[in-house]
């Protein structure tokens, strides 16, 4: 992979002990009870842990690790979970007004989740008050934020038109064509917008369209 990725790396050196995936792109969820359990983000979101599993079940705190890519493009929380001991996390952050240095993610204030073991001590309760700890709106990124962004903006690009490389389609077969367009209207432009027709091939309007038609005639290294 090229330098311009040290650092900046999209996926975990681990297996998904569900659906077998390896490496785990994006978030990594290992389970604080099991040993060495981890789950995909697909597998954690569905509650999906393997048709060999034996231990693991949703009663279990989960640790969420971000990845490279995603610490440096979103902005995080470095104050650790006391829930299921995150250690960096997005979104709000919740702190005790009573406890000393207690704070939970969002996942775990959710489900009034205040250790990560069942049988662990705490002295907070849910009566205590929270303070909630957001982020403040950025008008200009840092450096690796938006580097972050950029290279994250490009997987996302990356996924919704395919695997197959660009110069592989016959840009002079209007089926073949088509399809492309339809893939790179959908990549910039979202759903498309309107009925296709005749003019109107890949599903936008007018201006897109032309857009979308321009691309046809720059040519791809």
């Amino acid at each position: 992979m090229s330098r311009f990725y040290d650092g900046f790396q999209p996926k975990h050196a681990a297996r998904c002990d569900s659906c077998q995936t390896s490496p785990i792109f994006g978030s990594r969820y290992k389970c604080n009870e099991c040993d060495n359990f981890d789950l995909c983000e697909e597998c954690y979101s569905i509650d999906k842990f393997g048709v060999a599993n034996t231990s693991h079940n949703e009663a279990h705190s989960v640790k969420m690790i971000l990845s490279n890519l995603d610490e440096k493009a979103y902005s995080v929380h470095t104050q650790c979970c006391n829930g299921c001991k995150t250690p960096k996390y997005p979104g709000n952050r919740y702190k005790c007004k009573v406890c000393s240095d207690f704070n939970l993610c969002e996942r775990c204030h959710g489900d009034d989740r205040f250790a990560p073991f069942d049988n662990e001590n705490v002295s907070h309760i849910n009566s205590h008050e929270m303070e909630v700890c957001t982020f403040s709106e950025q008008k200009h990124h840092n450096y690796e934020q938006w580097k972050g962004m950029t290279i994250k903006l490009q997987h996302h690009f990356g996924s919704q038109l395919g695997t197959r490389y660009w110069d592989k389609h016959n840009s002079n077969n209007p089926e073949e064509w088509k399809n492309l367009g339809k893939k790179i209207g959908h990549a910039l432009y979202g759903p498309p917008t309107v009925i296709p027709t005749d003019i109107l091939i890949f599903g936008y309007n007018s201006t897109v369209t032309l857009m979308i038609r321009s691309l046809k005639f720059v040519k791809i290294n």
